[in-house]
């Protein structure tokens, strides 16, 4: 059914447009660990679950696993220093 119609993809620059949309360009893009995959005894598929596969855009929400985040954070972004990503994520994370 769906082979039929064709397939149409584009990018639409929104600020323009809609400035009152509120789209907030974050400061920080941390790349860590996903959580919630079970271990594998497959070399590839353990360096998949491993893999700093995870984005957070937002890091002041209520996430997971923070002190991984943080401990992140900080390895990528060093000029914050432990009070910086502290601030970043909202509590005391680092010490």
């Amino acid at each position: 059914m769906f082979d039929q119609q064709p397939n149409v993809f584009h990018l639409e620059d929104v600020s323009r447009k809609r400035k009152e949309a509120g789209m907030v360009v974050p400061e920080y893009i941390v790349k860590t660990k996903r959580i919630g995959l079970n271990p594998s005894k497959d070399e590839l598929e353990q360096r998949f679950c491993n893999g700093k596969f995870r984005y957070v855009i937002f890091p002041y929400l209520k996430l997971k696993d923070k002190t991984t985040i943080a401990h992140d954070m900080l390895a990528q972004f060093p000029v914050l220093g432990k009070e910086g990503v502290n601030k970043e994520l909202g509590s005391i994370f680092l010490k």
